[in-house]
């Protein structure tokens, strides 16, 4: 009987403890663990880095990597603007991008160009981007 009362003693004195405690991981568990999980967004030296590269040269590669890594569907023109380090040109003659490519004739389409004379033109929706895969730009 006294080792049952023993028991149920040390039983709840551990219990009291680690209530009192906390029974989280050790800090350097923690900061382990942080080191290596995927967090699925982006290093902001990363994007700032090509922002600023695109900005400055107007890089294809580093307008692609934005696209590819910081731009998804939903997000708004001034997102985008933020992202791209600058507006992009409204295309008024748009009557052909919006043919055929799952757009709306009121959609407003905005062009970013690269230093090779190209241009990738978005289309948005009522200030929201429309039919954009990242996944092209990777």
């Amino acid at each position: 009987m006294r080792e049952k009362y023993n028991l149920v003693v040390l039983l709840a004195l551990f219990l009291a403890s680690t209530s009192a405690v906390g029974c989280g991981a050790p800090d350097w568990v923690r900061s382990m663990n942080d080191s290596f999980k995927f967090g699925g967004s982006v290093d902001r030296e990363v994007e700032e880095k090509h922002r600023r590269d695109y900005a400055a040269t107007h890089s294809r590669k580093a307008m692609r990597w934005l696209l590819g890594h910081c731009v998804d569907t939903g997000m708004s023109y001034d997102q985008i603007c933020r992202v791209m380090g600058e507006e992009g040109t409204p295309e008024s003659h748009d009557r052909q991008l919006k043919t055929g490519g799952g757009y709306l004739i009121d959609d407003e389409m905005y062009s970013w160009k690269d230093a090779e004379g190209r241009s990738i033109v978005l289309g948005f929706r009522e200030g929201r981007l429309v039919n954009f895969d990242r996944a092209e730009f990777r």
